[in-house]
């Protein structure tokens, strides 16, 4: 966040769900340094039947835990319309595709624990932000196309019927 707005990006960060006292505290402290502690908000935990509210309160959706395989909130995200800021790491990029985000670059070594570079995701926030209509149309259309639940029904009753014929 803070890179982003040294870059001129006027953003703010909402965090939304369940912190731990511990992550909270590193949370704040960060803040502080990096005089960004007016533009954080913190929701805390919230029922499943808020969270389209959240998502379209926000511009963009950031995603940062690394080698995530099929993170629910990052297709969330992406049917409310929401750009995706993202670890380039796990199923992430294939979920996000080419044109719904920007991905920052990450290792793939497992035995290492992994933080993106925030000067790379402020960065990324910043193209985000600068192609937010163009890349919140296409975050809703791959939603649409790739994540439809009737079509993921109609895939998988076709599979089980061929496989029912077979036998």
């Amino acid at each position: 966040l803070a890179a982003a707005r040294m870059s001129g990006l006027d953003a703010a960060l909402t965090i939304a769900g369940v912190l731990d006292a511990g992550a909270r505290a590193a949370a704040d402290l960060a803040a502080q340094r990096h005089n960004v502690s007016g533009h954080i908000t913190f929701v805390g935990p919230y029922l499943q039947a808020d969270a389209p509210g959240i998502y379209r309160d926000a511009d963009g959706y950031v995603m940062t835990k690394h080698a995530d395989p099929c993170p629910n909130t990052v297709i969330e995200a992406m049917a409310c319309g929401l750009p995706v800021v993202y670890v380039a790491s796990g199923g992430v990029p294939e979920l996000v595709g080419a044109d719904a985000g920007a991905g920052v670059p990450a290792h793939d070594d497992w035995e290492q624990l992994f933080r993106p570079d925030p000067e790379a995701l402020g960065a990324a926030m910043v193209a985000v932000a600068e192609n937010a209509d163009a890349m919140g149309d296409a975050a809703r259309k791959r939603a649409e196309t790739a994540f439809d639940l009737n079509q993921w029904i109609e895939r998988h009753a076709t599979i089980f019927k061929q496989l029912l014929e077979r036998n």
